[in-house]
């Protein structure tokens, strides 16, 4: 294992000029661990991307599936965002050269007809994403012209069944159909308004309109003046947490509110952060939010789907909509979280990690990783409790957590660390135990983590 004396866990105050070809001025980057980890999680990535020919590359899916994917999930795009992000905090060109690489490897996908679906966690509208990132990031309107040949394969495909309404199956013979971020029209509404901003083409608007007047067919009122939505368009409750539901629909009320200034949207966010409020359910200490209205014991913390996502909905909609309530669940819900941290300190004190969830037999004492189902996703949530609040509790909390994943991070050669996916015994209602490369799930996600803690330590400061 990686201990965190050999990844320098003292601050390093030095700050060391680098000069690339890619930058007009030289760079002062003011070297932390948690920047030192993402190298070293780049280092790894690197040897085991596949040169699948003509500069792309691409990635198995983890050390026992060879099986290579596109998409932000577990595929070559959610890999280069990690890079593009590097690239960004150092300005070495090389990561931005391995970011263009995944792209290619999307490309050469695509013009064969395949996207694996079309929506924003596994299928082209996060393909899309991430080649707006690679855009913004090198200024190469070429990748940009792929985001838009991948709009083009959207509007060919969507089903309308009003004029003003559209949304995407998954696949011909795929039997569900999703509204919200993660595999429904939000998501690729969410692709459509950010290429809309880049472009200022109106038929992108249009689209992700049309997405949003779909998706609001499929919400449930819970009082005169809030709501929440179905994570299926055949459920009978409502979803709250990000992955089909209200916290990740939030954003794209926001989005379009920003990007249109029509009230319908603001109100609709607004409505949709009421409804949290009404389904929260009291705790010995704080707040939860479960599945949906029922009374269930499994309380997820991580991000994707779970608390960790309906809190930072809240503290955005207290920013957006300046009401008090959103603040105090949401400090009520982030209250409840911390008090089911564990302290996991070995030899060194003070060492933090959030099991995936309370509640639920088959996944009790499940101690994920990752930046969107782990622990890693409860820490990423806190920087961004911080940023919004200027709490530093949330980041004392969040520094603690990529402390401990620092700790256990394991070194299959020098210069190079990875995680498993989970910790302890194999988990029979899990996946295997194995060291994936995604975003999602696996270690380019975790690396995301550590650039955003040592951005966040590089514009605020420590502790």
């Amino acid at each position: 294992m990686a201990t965190r004396a050999t990844l320098g866990i003292i601050l390093l105050l030095t700050g060391i000029l680098l000069s690339t070809a890619g930058l007009a001025q030289p760079r002062v980057i003011t070297v932390t661990p948690y920047l030192n980890a993402a190298q070293q999680v780049a280092n790894w990535l690197e040897s085991l991307a596949v040169d699948t020919g003509n500069g792309a590359l691409a990635w198995p899916i983890s050390n026992i599936n060879q099986q290579r994917l596109l998409g932000l999930d577990q595929g070559a795009a959610g890999i280069g965002r990690f890079f593009v992000e590097l690239y960004r905090q150092t300005g070495d060109d090389a990561y931005l050269d391995i970011a263009i690489s995944a792209a290619r490897y999307e490309r050469s996908q695509h013009i064969t007809g395949q996207y694996n679906g079309p929506d924003w966690l596994a299928g082209a509208a996060g393909s899309g994403e991430f080649l707006l990132e690679l855009y913004a990031a090198s200024g190469d309107r070429t990748f940009l012209q792929w985001a838009e040949d991948i709009a083009a394969w959207h509007t060919a495909t969507a089903l309308r069944p009003a004029p003003d309404e559209n949304f995407w199956l998954h696949a011909p013979n795929f039997p569900r159909t999703y509204t919200g971020i993660a595999h429904g029209a939000a998501g690729i509404g969410m692709f459509h308004s950010r290429l809309y901003m880049h472009t200022g083409n109106p038929e992108h608007l249009t689209l992700a309109e049309n997405a949003y007047n779909w998706m609001n067919n499929y919400r449930i009122n819970l009082s005169p003046n809030a709501f929440g939505y179905q994570r299926l368009i055949t459920d009978t409750d409502i979803y709250n947490w990000w992955s089909g539901g209200s916290a990740g629909i939030m954003l794209f009320q926001s989005r379009m509110y920003q990007i249109t200034g029509e009230t319908r949207y603001l109100d609709d966010y607004r409505q949709t952060a009421n409804g949290l409020l009404l389904v929260a359910r009291d705790e010995a200490v704080g707040q939860t939010w479960r599945f949906g209205r029922e009374v269930s014991n499994y309380r997820p913390i991580v991000y994707g789907h779970g608390n960790a996502s309906v809190v930072d909905a809240l503290y955005d909609a207290h920013e957006t909509a300046g009401d008090q309530r959103y603040l105090a669940a949401a400090d009520n819900g982030a209250a409840w979280i911390e008090s089911q941290v564990r302290d996991f300190s070995t030899q060194t004190t003070g060492l933090l990690f959030w099991p995936h969830n309370i509640g639920s037999g088959g996944l009790e004492n499940l101690l994920t990783t990752s930046v969107m189902i782990g622990t890693a996703s409860v820490g990423d949530s806190m920087l961004r409790f911080f940023t919004r609040t200027g709490n530093k509790r949330w980041l004392e909390l969040a520094l603690r957590n990529a402390d401990y994943l620092l700790e256990i991070a394991e070194q299959p050669v020098a210069g190079s660390i990875r995680w498993l996916n989970y910790l302890g015994p194999e988990n029979p209602n899990w996946d295997p135990q194995q060291y994936n490369t995604g975003w999602y799930d696996g270690n380019a996600g975790i690396g995301l983590f550590m650039l955003a803690v040592h951005r966040t330590l590089t514009l605020h400061g420590s502790l």
